[in-house]
């Protein structure tokens, strides 16, 4: 029980003493009265936890100060020559020692919540020892002031460069997103201008027919669906309208397609919903890319001829989901010569290595990775063509590690599965080094 209701205890005490053999009137006002002290004391408890934050810095800047006091005096009280004034000093010093105990006991009490002895009434019971010695405080208190004050300017600095800072992060991050955007425009209207020319005000601009003579045109059937582009092997892509070709062909935006940089005449479009395209627009090969990685052979031809070059809508062959399974005795087959196989007839050679693995052989003419980033090993095929008919063949995700190890111009056998042949040039996948 705190301080203020151990005074109301005592007086109670003395009151029912007066009143034990009274009448019932002083017994019903004894009961109230303990009823009131101790709903004062619930009041003081519940507010406690608010006044703490503020109550237990000024406690503890008084016990400083009356440290400070207690050390002064007792000086003074040791050069005082009068017995009586030293006599005199030494029951203040008591007295202000007992004080500075209790506060230093309520502090110590408050700083870990418990509040039963009242702080405020020990604060108020010290302020009044400060104010009676002013005089041997003052430079203690100024020196605590200003200390007080250093510590306000230093922790407003440190926040002050913490939000500098962070206004400086917030700033660069936008100046960054503001760069990107700002490049990302830039490439964009670079593509345009490099596709199309330059803007135009002139309102009969329309009317001026586009330079069109240079371009690639295909037709690629999905679906019983034609989707009809035009390109350059400087990288711009066109659609047609299919159905009216007085429309304007538009470009496509440069996000929606990428552009082979070593074969400037194939392109991945995918401005398709379930999927993208692989287009050759000089071979009039055509592929379709689900988003499962599945691949299939799409009727495709030259847009400005009538008649269809190559039909494999109905192929119901499905690329890239071949089951391999590997027979005892693998057979062998130069990079040459199975590219002559596909050239004489394709179906029969897909079919006479399906779901067989076949070492292949042949020099190295490229370490390379796709569009991807998966990594592709040419083999040359020795025909004197650029590296046109060269095989490409894929090595397996779970061994990579000879991969790093080639170099042009060596001769290698690779022992690989799934066989196939896209755009042209013979391919394999799970690739494994069999020399």
């Amino acid at each position: 029980m705190g301080g203020t209701m151990k005074n109301y205890v005592s007086v109670f005490l003395i009151l029912s003493c007066l009143l034990i053999n009274s009448n019932a009137q002083g017994q019903n006002f004894l009961e109230s009265m303990l009823a009131e002290a101790e709903k004062s004391e619930q009041l003081r408890l519940s507010k406690a936890p608010k006044l703490a934050p503020t109550l237990i810095p000024k406690a503890k800047t008084q016990s400083q100060l009356g440290s400070y006091l207690i050390g002064q005096l007792s000086a003074l009280e040791e050069g005082e020559e009068s017995k009586k004034k030293a006599k005199k000093m030494r029951s203040k010093l008591k007295k202000i020692k007992k004080d500075l105990g209790k506060l230093n006991s309520r502090i110590s009490s408050w700083e870990i919540q418990d509040y039963s002895a009242d702080l405020s009434k020990s604060v108020k019971t010290f302020a009044k020892h400060l104010k009676t010695h002013s005089d041997l405080i003052e430079v203690e208190r100024d020196r605590l002031v200003a200390a007080e004050r250093a510590e306000q300017d230093r922790v407003a600095a440190v926040n002050k460069a913490a939000q500098n800072k962070i206004a400086a992060r917030k700033k660069a991050e936008k100046d960054k997103i503001a760069a990107r955007k700002k490049a990302e425009k830039d490439k964009i209207a670079a593509y345009e201008t490099a596709c199309e020319g330059e803007s135009s005000d002139d309102p009969f601009a329309a009317f001026d027919e586009p330079d069109t003579g240079d371009r690639l045109r295909l037709t690629a059937e999905i679906d019983s669906k034609k989707i009809k582009l035009q390109a350059t092997t400087e990288g711009c892509l066109w659609e047609e309208d299919p159905n009216d070709s007085s429309i304007l062909p538009k470009l496509i935006a440069s996000s929606l397609f990428k552009h082979n940089p070593k074969n400037t005449s194939q392109f991945i479009y995918s401005g398709l919903r379930d999927g993208n395209l692989i287009l050759d627009f000089t071979k009039y090969r055509c592929l379709s890319q689900k988003k499962d990685g599945t691949q299939q052979t799409l009727a495709c031809y030259d847009s400005a001829s009538a008649n269809i070059v190559k039909t494999l809508a109905n192929v119901g062959n499905t690329l890239g989901s071949k089951t391999v399974k590997p027979t005892s005795s693998n057979p062998q087959v130069s990079c040459g010569s199975l590219y002559s196989e596909f050239e004489a007839n394709e179906a029969r050679t897909l079919n006479k290595y399906k779901n067989k693995t076949v070492i292949i052989t042949g020099k190295v003419t490229g370490i390379d990775s796709d569009l991807f980033d998966n990594p592709v090993i040419s083999l040359s095929s020795n025909r004197d063509d650029w590296g046109i008919s060269d095989c490409t063949l894929s090595p397996s995700s779970k061994n990579l590690s000879f991969v790093y190890d080639l170099n042009k111009g060596q001769t290698v056998k690779l022992k690989c599965s799934d066989i196939g042949e896209v755009m042209g040039f013979p391919q394999a996948k799970n690739c494994m080094l069999a020399n």
